[in-house]
């Protein structure tokens, strides 16, 4: 509309907005106090520009609009009659979660804080980095603690010798115990520790050993290798190698290991010890039989070239034990336990798994110990017959007179 002022626009702005539909036309008349039938506004033609002009119906209706208008700049307020009582609610519904969450926090347990100390033999850091052991099973103990509601201290102590070791399990507090099978039933132990878990590797917790030689060689005996250099396989999967080797010597009385071959290596990695036979540069080996079937499918040269003149039966390696005393409560050793059940399916516990190359921990089982307990005392007993007929062979030291 023509001369039309700054107000009257905006008035009109604001119809158009609002009072296109009857709804908001009726919304609009019953903020001002109107009847709802009566309409806002008339139209009348401009015929100049070719349409509709808006013209309010009453003198007052612009300052009502007016009003509104300047009502569209300020934040919009609902009161649908219950607005109050909604707020009220909502006010005490906050108060209530927040006081929940104080007595959550307050009534938190606090950290328990412990210690943990391990202790491993030397044998089973053979072909372990050390370092990355320690680090896993410190990482192991503190993430896992913490869940469980501690802040555990581990200590870590690596033995080089049987003797130290029975000594820091019968001195030093050792808790959780890493033993060879072989150490551990040397150790009287029963009043001490206690025989927890064993570990799982592909082929199961009991692996038998072989002793391999070049096919090409023919119908080769044990006897025959006299003089001759071997390498063995002793390592954490693989520590019972050297004694069972030595057995089958004493059985076939062809004497002690060292000074039946020229020289015995001992290596730490499957491959170091069969690649030096299956390249001709030593006369035999001492290996886990998984670890020779698996160069076999790597490389099916090694199971064409080389055979097993000698097979053990299946032995059990490495023992974990527990004490089964001096712990803070009977709840920390009971959560120690169900860590180490669930080893494998924690991303922690999984590393620790992966550096000492096994699968996970069983429950450890008697009869698993019964090949191992055959051996040992087999060996003991061919051990001491030998030394027996070393000193009965030996001249007597005697300075003694000949009479007249």
């Amino acid at each position: 509309m023509p001369g039309k002022s700054g107000a009257q626009a905006r008035a009109l702005q604001t119809l158009r907005e609002f009072g296109r539909s009857r709804l908001a036309r009726c919304a609009l008349e019953r903020g001002c106090g109107r009847k709802p039938s009566r309409r806002p506004f008339r139209l009348r033609r401009n015929c100049n520009q070719n349409r509709w002009d808006e013209i309010p119906s009453s003198p007052d209706f612009l300052a009502r609009a007016k009003a509104r208008a300047r009502q569209e700049s300020r934040p919009t307020q609902i009161d649908c009659g219950f607005a109050a009582p909604c707020r009220l609610a909502l006010t005490l519904v906050f108060f209530a979660v927040c006081a929940l969450s104080f007595s959550a926090v307050g009534a938190e347990k606090p950290l328990i804080r412990t210690r943990l100390k391990v202790g491993v033999n030397q044998s089973n850091f053979v072909n372990v980095n050390r370092n990355d052991a320690e680090a896993a099973v410190k990482t192991f103990a503190e993430t896992v603690g913490r869940r469980r509601g501690y802040v555990v201290a581990p200590e870590i102590e690596v033995y080089d010798s049987a003797a130290e070791f029975a000594k820091g399990i019968a001195e030093r507090g050792v808790q959780l115990a890493v033993i060879d099978c072989w150490d551990y039933l040397s150790f009287d132990l029963l009043g001490v520790m206690e025989p927890m878990f064993v570990f799982e590797e592909p082929g199961g917790p009991l692996e038998p050993y072989v002793l391999l030689t070049p096919r090409e060689k023919g119908g080769q005996s044990l006897a025959e290798l006299r003089g001759q250099e071997i390498v063995i396989l002793q390592n954490t999967n693989a520590n019972l190698s050297w004694q069972w080797l030595e057995t089958m010597l004493l059985e076939q009385n062809l004497g002690a290991l060292p000074e039946f071959f020229r020289k015995a290596e001992i290596v730490n990695k499957p491959s170091a010890a069969v690649l030096p036979v299956f390249f001709g540069q030593r006369a035999a080996c001492v290996v886990d039989q998984s670890a020779f079937q698996l160069m076999s499918e790597l490389n099916p040269q090694v199971g064409k070239r080389l055979r097993a003149i000698a097979t053990s039966k299946p032995y059990l390696d490495t023992i974990l034990c527990l004490r089964k005393e001096g712990w803070q409560s009977e709840q920390e050793k009971k959560d120690l336990i169900a860590s180490l059940e669930d080893l494998h399916k924690q991303p922690e516990g999984q590393q620790i798994l992966t550096v000492f190359k096994v699968s996970k921990l069983e429950p450890f089982k008697e009869e698993l110990l019964d090949t191992v307990r055959e051996l040992k005392a087999t060996h003991n007993r061919l051990t001491s017959l030998a030394k027996g007929s070393a000193n009965a062979s030996k001249p007597s030291s005697g300075h003694g007179k000949d009479l007249p």
